[in-house]
């Protein structure tokens, strides 16, 4: 099975749950949500998001519907979003909705509430014993915008 970036994860957490994986490929994998969600933001926007994560969950123990914000958005905007990415990103973001008629370009709070429970670091020592190959980025690739 083969992954990249969160589909990187995704094969990992799969292989550690079902045996029948007998080999894994993950390139670039997210193997913590929740830290590569926190990275992407500066502390005042990581601290917006958790704040909206919080009146979301009231609202929906009130029974009302989760909120929804956009899928992404500017690292410099403090609107916020699931995914804050350079203007390259967004540009194939949205190029993207030339291909597939059913794409929408936001995101139910609940849902970013479950991204950020995804952690497949915590069961990668299930697949042991099972072949497993890690790619990673290296050089100038690794490192945040923020950081530059």
């Amino acid at each position: 099975m083969w992954g990249t970036s969160f589909g990187g994860g995704l094969v990992l957490a799969a292989a550690a749950l079902d045996r029948r994986v007998k080999a894994t490929v993950a390139q670039v994998p997210i193997v913590n949500a929740r830290e590569w969600m926190r990275w992407l933001r500066s502390p005042e926007q990581w601290e917006a998001l958790l704040d909206r994560l919080d009146g979301d969950r009231r609202r929906r123990f009130e029974g009302q519907r989760s909120a929804r914000i956009a899928i992404g958005g500017a690292f410099s905007s403090d609107e916020p979003c699931g995914m804050p990415c350079d203007a390259q990103v967004l540009q194939f973001m949205n190029e993207r909705e030339n291909v597939s008629h059913t794409r929408r370009r936001d995101i139910a709070l609940e849902s970013i509430e479950k991204i950020l429970a995804f952690n497949p670091s915590a069961t990668i020592g299930q697949i042991a014993s099972r072949p497993v190959c890690l790619i990673a980025n290296t050089g100038y690739e690794v490192l945040h915008p923020r950081t530059l």
